[in-house]
């Protein structure tokens, strides 16, 4: 039996090594500036969730970027009211 996962593992990994080069060419990086409007991911459920929204429904804005990192700081954007703000807080991108 160990033969076989052995077996397995390796054609798993030539397998990701053939497509390697073309997920890598469509993938691409989001450039983000200060002003625009972004979605927060959840990252912590209540519950099940598998269909839950894996977004907030509010979108944020970003405020600004600390230097050297892919960590941006951000405040709600209201649509509604520009009274309920919240204060800005950091979230990875």
């Amino acid at each position: 039996m160990n033969w076989v996962f052995e077996q397995a593992c390796q054609h798993q990994n030539r397998e990701i090594e053939r497509m390697k080069p073309y997920m890598s060419r469509r993938a691409t990086a989001s450039r983000l500036a200060v002003g625009d409007h972004v979605l927060v991911r959840v990252l912590k459920f209540d519950g099940r969730h598998k269909l839950a929204n894996r977004w907030e429904s509010e979108p944020y804005v970003v405020v600004s970027q600390l230097e050297g990192l892919p960590v941006f700081r951000s405040g709600l954007h209201c649509i509604a009211s520009h009274i309920a703000q919240k204060p800005p807080f950091e979230i990875n991108n």
